[in-house]
């Protein structure tokens, strides 16, 4: 489980806005990927929602994850120089 604030999520990434955080928030939870736990205040300096990351990891992948190691981008056949495509 994890708190994450639509405002603080969009002082992050220049140009987001909070309201185009919550969608994309409520999308990830339409899609399944995440479950909206208890959703926060929608005000400035209130709570921050929880989220639970819901979506399983391949088979061959939980291992890695279970020691603590996160995959490269070389690992997962990405060049560690390509940009993020968002």
């Amino acid at each position: 489980m994890y708190f994450l604030s639509c405002r603080d999520t969009a002082k992050a990434f220049s140009g987001l806005s909070h309201q185009a955080a919550c969608n994309i928030n409520l999308a990830l939870a339409q899609l399944g990927v995440i479950e909206i736990v208890q959703i926060g205040d929608s005000r400035p300096a209130g709570r921050a929602s929880q989220f639970r990351y819901v979506l399983s990891q391949p088979e061959d992948r939980a291992p890695k994850a279970e020691k603590g190691r996160h995959a490269s981008k070389e690992e997962e056949g990405q060049n560690a120089n390509d940009e993020y495509p968002w």
